[in-house]
């Protein structure tokens, strides 16, 4: 199972049986009141709150992470690729998913909505090789749809051990801040971003050859 784009294609990974661990929302409980809960409004991909590990840390959207390691490396942004292991459990402990066991950690561009929103959340306060706890709310997973055969109930949250393995910048749009606009007789409007040699503009006919990117406004 993946989430979506992990966490959506339930047929690509397979489920892990249920496992060892806590069981039952009372063992949750009380493994969360050994730690200090603290509750503070963290903006999205800040690299400037100060993390400790061991605490509960609830960010404005109701996601809580507990920190395990914290390495004090790069954090990756909206687009960079990340690769993540992860295990991911029921409130009562049944393990749903496990990259572990497998050796492969798992792929996506973050912040782009390929995963759950509380994946989108998580991993992006992670640095490189941070180990944390996501513990999602039901709104921020699968909300109140079930998957995986009903593996995961409706309305169910869910319990992740993720560990940000490493990550790759993405492709960042080009920045036309300051430069003019070009609009063509049809309608058309464009900028140069970067100007260059004038001499080999493609003539009618020619086969040109481009790098592109598209995006919607």
């Amino acid at each position: 199972m993946k989430i979506k784009y992990i966490v959506l294609s339930l047929s690509i990974l397979p489920f892990l049986g249920s496992c060892g661990g806590p069981k039952g929302k009372s063992s949750t409980e009380a493994s969360s009141k050994k730690k200090t809960e603290k509750s503070m409004s963290i903006e999205e991909n800040s690299n400037e709150v100060e993390y400790v590990v061991g605490d509960t840390q609830t960010t404005a959207s109701g996601l809580k992470i507990v920190f395990k390691s914290i390495n004090n490396k790069p954090k990756p942004s909206n687009g960079d690729v990340v690769q993540v292991h992860y295990k991911g459990s029921l409130e009562n402990g049944t393990e749903f998913d496990n990259s572990f066991t497998r050796g492969q950690p798992i792929s996506f561009p973050l912040g782009t909505g390929k995963v759950i929103p509380g994946w989108d959340e998580g991993v992006s306060y992670l640095g490189k090789e941070d180990k944390a706890t996501l513990i999602i709310p039901a709104e921020l997973g699968y909300g109140g749809r079930s998957v995986g055969n009903g593996l995961i109930p409706a309305n169910s949250n869910l319990i992740f051990d993720v560990e940000l393995v490493d990550f790759k910048e993405g492709y960042k749009p080009f920045d036309a801040t300051g430069k003019d606009s070009i609009v063509t007789a049809s309608g058309l409007k464009f900028f140069i971003i970067e100007e260059g040699d004038l001499s080999k503009k493609p003539q009618p006919g020619n086969t040109a050859v481009a790098h592109y990117a598209g995006f919607l406004e």
